[in-house]
């Protein structure tokens, strides 16, 4: 019996008793404002994504419609792609060369580092990004299937 005293008159477990009502009771009263702000903000985003994904199949239609313009998009982003790997690389070499005539300090160098892989890290991104649009031209009746799905507006594809 004492053991349960000693717990029941312990400063931590009164504090622990007498916040937990208040704090229930504010957190019932803002339930339903937290509720309707996820709610508006899950409503914006599905909004921003349905007209983000109907830009990108407009794209993609055009692409099939039309090869030449497609290709023309494709060459521009391997040149992308190439000029900013190639810039990185440049960087890499001019920072981490011991024979460079260039002298750095290291941490200089480790920020060069750190901007180098964030390129390559953007060229590779700017690539799998070609490689699904491309793909979503090749096959293109999958695609249009895949969205007529999400965007629920079979007369809008």
């Amino acid at each position: 019996m004492k053991f349960i005293l000693d717990i029941v008159l312990d400063y931590k477990f009164l504090i622990g008793i007498f916040l937990a009502v208040p704090l229930s009771v504010i957190a019932n009263l803002l339930t339903p404002r937290i509720e309707k702000f996820l709610s508006n903000h899950s409503n914006k985003y599905k909004r921003k994504q349905t007209i983000k994904v109907r830009k990108e199949y407009q794209q993609i239609k055009i692409f099939k419609e039309n090869r030449d313009v497609f290709l023309e998009y494709l060459i521009i982003f391997v040149v992308k792609i190439l000029v900013l790997g190639f810039f990185a690389i440049s960087i890499y070499f001019l920072f981490n060369n011991p024979s460079s005539p260039l002298s750095f300090p290291r941490a200089f160098v480790a920020l060069f580092n750190s901007f180098t892989l964030i390129m390559l890290l953007i060229s590779v991104n700017l690539g799998l990004k070609v490689l699904d649009i491309y793909e979503n031209v090749k096959n293109f009746d999958s695609y249009r299937e895949s969205l007529s799905d999400f965007l629920l507006d079979k007369e809008d594809l």
